[in-house]
């Protein structure tokens, strides 16, 4: 949905009152402006879904030495595909915008820099997930603590797909120990 504003002056008579301590008030009456906001949309028809309801990534095992903390170190990487069925949009005039949401699923927690961990974490180290374009190869890491939305068109009612690429990182300053490394994070489709 698109909202525009339009704004308009009226003026608006206001009584406050203001109480003290006492028992005893009075009023005062004030001149404010005050202002009417319209609201204009265009809402589209079409919808879009998730074609599976569990996807996992799962890495083969690590060599701990070789874990950086660089948040863009790519050695541990691993790309994959997010699928969706989009029906009943309206393409005759160009494509139709949507959303991803991403955030951090119940027992798992993002730092400041986007790197995400289990909220129990023993391994000292992260995950880094970034949305990559069509070609798959320009890559930028999801914002989850700025609200994680990713914008996209829809160009086709029909089976699609997003790409995006997930690393492992190290998790602050000290080195990773053994252990299991599990996080999650819901993907949600939205209209804008």
């Amino acid at each position: 949905m698109f909202i525009a504003g339009k704004l308009t002056k009226q003026l608006m008579c206001k009584i406050y009152i203001l109480f003290f301590i006492s028992v005893s008030y009075f009023g005062v009456i004030k001149n404010s402006q005050a202002a009417e906001m319209q609201v204009i949309g265009n809402v589209i028809k079409g919808t879009c879904v998730v074609s599976v309801d569990k996807m996992e990534v799962q890495f083969k095992p690590i060599f701990i030495p070789n874990v950086k903390e660089d948040i863009n170190d790519k050695t541990f990487l691993k790309p994959f595909s997010l699928r969706y069925t989009c029906s009943e949009f309206d393409l005759s005039t160009g494509s139709a915008p949507y959303l991803m949401k991403v955030a951090a699923s119940t027992g798992t927690s993002v730092d400041p820099s986007n790197k995400i961990y289990p909220t129990t974490n023993n391994t000292k180290a992260a995950f880094v997930l970034r949305k990559c374009d069509s070609s798959k190869a320009n890559c930028n890491i999801v914002d989850i603590n700025g609200g994680g939305v990713i914008p996209f068109q829809v160009t086709a009612n029909a089976s699609l797909e997003s790409h995006f690429e997930v690393s492992v990182v190290q998790l602050g300053t000290s080195r990773p120990t053994p252990g299991e490394l599990v996080a999650a994070v819901d993907i949600t489709l939205l209209q804008p």
